[in-house]
């Protein structure tokens, strides 16, 4: 596919040009990939939300031991 790419403040934006151009209109292809789910971010998120939420449960059970000896 022939693109053509710019830099901008928002990083870096390609559209398709000449016949992929008029194929994309055809197809109604959405080509913000930037913009697609991430998996990998959003595993590693739910990772890092596990692991304060099973600290929290550890410092409340210390503290529960050290209570009640």
């Amino acid at each position: 596919m022939k693109v053509s790419c710019t830099y901008g403040p928002d990083g870096i934006s390609c559209t398709p040009v000449g016949e992929d151009a008029e194929m994309a209109e055809e197809l109604d292809v959405d080509l913000a990939h930037d913009e697609l789910p991430d998996p990998e971010a959003e595993a590693l998120e739910k990772m890092r939300a596990d692991i304060a939420a099973l600290t929290d449960e550890v410092n409340r059970l210390r503290k529960e031991l050290e209570k009640n000896g």
